[in-house]
């Protein structure tokens, strides 16, 4: 789908809350090179974001986004707001939000003032649950970092591998030497 050109800048039902614009209705401009007042279709925005057309129609059925603005043929359309709070969303997501939560910040932006204390809340209970997990991510990687250059030796000539007895011979119990 194309572009399709609304006469009005799209303020009323977009993404980010009435009238607002930016990554979190916070009225930062943040709309990442798009025209403001241009509508984009579903397949453009799922092109433009690399997220599928069926989980835009999701996150608009569970209220994250939206309602998009339909043409007269009943086409969804999407502001460059909506594009920048479904990018906001997918980063959210991605870290590892959950779908509820996601909701929960998406009210709380469309309340709007008033509601930072709780968005301070769950955004920072969610920075903990990531800071956590880069935790044990960095120790993840510390060992896989140990393993290739245990392997590297066992090429070079330089180590052995012993296993652990009654193992499955897959080297857990590595050792350089």
């Amino acid at each position: 789908m194309g572009r399709a050109r609304a006469g009005a800048t799209g303020t009323g039902a977009t993404g980010t809350g009435a009238g607002r614009t930016g990554r979190d209705g916070d009225g930062r401009e943040e709309n990442g090179g798009r025209e403001m007042g241009v509508r984009y279709g579903i397949g453009e925005v799922a092109a433009r974001t690399g997220v599928s057309v069926h989980a835009i129609r999701f996150y608009e059925r569970e209220g994250i986004i939206g309602p998009a603005e339909r043409l007269p043929g009943g086409n969804r359309t999407y502001s460059a707001e909506d594009i920048d709070w479904l990018d906001h969303c997918v980063v959210l997501r991605g870290s590892g939000l959950s779908v509820k939560e996601l909701c929960r910040y998406r009210e709380l932006v469309r309340r709007g003032d008033g509601t930072e204390s709780e968005r301070i809340a769950l955004l920072a209970e969610h920075a903990r649950r990531i800071e956590h997990r880069q935790r044990l991510l960095d120790q993840a990687l510390q060992l896989v970092r140990h393993k290739i250059a245990v392997y590297e030796d066992v090429l070079e000539g330089t180590a052995n591998i012993r296993c652990i007895p009654g193992g499955d011979g897959a080297g857990a119990g590595d050792r350089r030497r």
